[in-house]
């Protein structure tokens, strides 16, 4: 949702899709009236039948009349007008412009001049509005004619605090979301929304109608010396669509006449149901790989074409994945509720077909597949999904052997999981860390660890422990689904079960972690060392400091007058 004070990204719609065609058969595209976001680019380029065409011989004499100004177009020469803006011409066999960084004192007539004599100086004039400010955007919904209900959703926007919905009969709903039966061929309902900061609601006009079935989807690629053009082609006219680079994540909007740096909206005909997306050569690192062109049916439904721009004998990483991809899911065995996971795999090519396979057999049909198939996706929902190894095998039109994406699916029956179950240390061991952490980062309520001895500790990243606790919170914080607890120094009442008990979604739950003595700690093992090296120093020595002694200093007996035995020496000198 973009609020009516946005001012970011750019706005090109055609206010007056009405296209000029002259006694010669021109045409003007996209056509005679433009509305322009400033600073945004567009192009506009003349359109002669075959017969013309063909008469011309593939040679242009074309030019740009601007106010006082003429700005010839038969070079690649680009023209700068004021500071800012940039005009150079179309194509070399086709008269037109293509311009950037457009600025609000060019919004008046623009002239297209074709100076071919055969063709008598066919000028055609449009009329450029520049606005400073981007409106809010009206959205169109195509809804299949197979659907008997649609749901209103107003757009999304994390500062938004209230909706409502009213129909085409002002009859107002409350709330964001809101489901119609479907008795029409086209209805306009309207969001308004109300945001932090602003005291007018603001409004969105959403159109919804209904078209025929739009399944067939047929694609191709053209490639010249100066651009590569993906073309998604649908059997009626289309809403908007939508470019995505898979590899870059860059997402763009096609409309008649865009253009934005190296990309523009080549040919797109919205009343012609094409959407197509031309990109200037050299190709850069971000356009290779795959591109997806996306026509949005309904809410979650969308279809489209799926193109490979991957350098040739590149490996694309979706044919096949070897390596499971781990899915942790959460599952309480206490509530009644169904769990429902999401897998989907990837192919950089159009499906023929595709299906998923659980650790205990059958197979499961994709969703939408009549829509996505033809985008390379697979995606499937799965009701209270199993523990074990499931794979998604599929197909393209050419056959061969099914390409896999595995998955090692782990269903926990508890919202969190210790890091560490079983840590072993000794009494005095100091900075133990004992961390619980949530399944799917789910946000923790309520932190506390209950010790051996029963004693209960309240944590949380917010408390400040008393500058004589040997306990202080450990973790990213309780919303990053993370509850810790650091013991500074242990002691022998440390020692035992300790239970991380939590509140999830509501309920309460305990994980365990087992703090376990070791027999002997290293760091007594090491004194111990010390302490007998001390010793058996000093033994040693005293006994070599006496062997010293016996070789200087010689002993005799004598006899007493008493008659017993003295010791008596003399020193040598």
């Amino acid at each position: 949702m973009v609020k009516k004070s946005g001012v970011g990204g750019f706005v090109l719609c055609c206010l007056l899709a009405v296209v000029i065609r002259d006694v010669h058969g021109t045409t003007l595209y996209p056509a005679d009236k433009l509305s322009i976001l400033e600073g945004a680019g567009f192009l506009v380029y003349l359109v002669p039948d075959r017969a013309v065409r063909d008469s011309m011989g593939g040679v242009i004499r074309c030019s740009l009349t601007l106010g006082d100004e003429s700005y010839s177009l038969e070079s690649d020469k680009v023209h700068t007008i004021g500071q800012d803006t940039t005009v150079q011409r179309f194509s070399a066999d086709v008269c037109g412009i293509r311009v950037h960084n457009v600025r609000a004192s060019l919004g008046t007539d623009w002239l297209l001049k074709d100076l071919d004599e055969r063709l008598n100086e066919v000028n055609h004039t449009f009329t450029l509005t520049v606005i400073k400010q981007k409106q809010n955007p009206e959205i169109n919904i195509a809804v299949s004619d197979t659907a008997s209900s649609f749901t209103v959703t107003c757009p999304e926007d994390s500062s938004r605090r209230y909706c409502r919905i009213l129909d085409e009969a002002d009859n107002i709903y409350d709330g964001c979301s809101r489901s119609f039966d479907i008795t029409w061929d086209q209805a306009r309902y309207r969001c308004r929304l109300l945001y932090w900061g602003d005291m007018d609601e603001t409004e969105t006009v959403i159109n919804v109608r209904v078209e025929k079935n739009k399944r067939a989807v047929t694609w191709s690629t053209e490639e010249n010396e100066k651009h590569v053009v993906l073309n998604c082609h649908y059997n009626s006219r289309i809403s908007p669509c939508r470019a995505v680079s898979v590899a870059s994540q860059r997402q763009m909007m096609l409309l008649d006449g865009h253009l934005a740096n190296r990309y523009s909206a080549y040919n797109t005909m919205v009343s012609e149901g094409i959407c197509a997306l031309e990109i200037q050569k050299p190709l850069i690192k971000d356009d290779r790989g795959l591109w997806r062109i996306y026509l949005e049916l309904s809410g979650n439904d969308y279809t489209g074409c799926v193109f490979d721009l991957s350098d040739p004998g590149t490996e694309v990483g979706y044919t096949a994945q070897v390596k499971p991809q781990l899915i942790e899911v959460f599952h309480d065995p206490r509530s009644s509720s169904t769990t429902t996971t999401e897998l989907e795999c990837e192919s950089p090519y159009p499906l023929s077909y595709c299906y998923l396979s659980g650790p205990q057999g059958g197979d499961f049909k994709p969703e939408k597949f009549d829509h996505l198939g033809t985008l390379g996706i697979c995606r499937f929902k799965v009701s209270n999904i199993t523990t074990g190894k499931w794979a998604c095998g599929r197909n393209d039109n050419s056959g061969g052997e099914d390409r896999f994406t595995y998955y090692d699916v782990k269903v926990y029956d508890q919202p969190a999981r210790a890091i560490t179950p079983q840590i072993t240390a000794s009494t005095g061991d100091e900075n133990r860390d004992l961390l619980c952490k949530t399944i799917l980062d789910l946000p923790i309520e309520i932190c506390r660890f209950i010790s051996p001895t029963g004693e209960v500790h309240g944590l949380s990243e917010n408390i400040v422990p008393a500058p004589d606790s040997r306990f202080k919170y450990h973790g990213k914080g309780l919303r990053e689904g993370e509850c810790g607890m650091q013991i500074m120094q242990l002691e022998r009442e440390d020692f035992g079960r300790w239970k991380c008990s939590i509140k999830v979604q509501g309920r309460d739950y305990a994980i365990n972690v087992d703090v376990i003595e070791e027999v002997m700690s290293t760091t007594t093992i090491v004194a111990i060392c010390i302490a007998v090296t001390l010793v058996l120093g000093f033994v040693g020595g005293f006994f070599a400091y006496r062997r010293l002694n016996r070789r200087r200093v010689p002993y005799r007996n004598s006899v007493g007058s008493n008659g017993g035995l003295s010791l008596s020496s003399s020193i040598n000198t």
